[in-house]
């Protein structure tokens, strides 16, 4: 459920949001493996947020990877 609710925020207009999402979606491992296409338009995503530590591009490279 949470992985579905991340995806949607993929392409809000909220930095934070898409840093969030991206995060989320890398966490899980193998078991995001559905999702493992969905934060590559994110790789340039200079997007910050005061909350959270790097940037959206940052996290979308730690994009799901079922050998981690």
């Amino acid at each position: 459920m949470i992985l579905s609710f991340a995806e949607t925020l993929l392409t809000c207009p909220a930095p934070g949001a898409r840093l969030w999402a991206a995060y989320v979606l890398a966490v899980p491992g193998a078991r995001s493996e559905p999702y493992a296409d969905l934060p590559a338009p994110l790789v340039d995503d200079e997007g910050e947020d005061e909350r959270y530590e790097g940037t959206v591009a940052g996290q979308a490279r730690w994009a799901p990877d079922p050998d981690r």
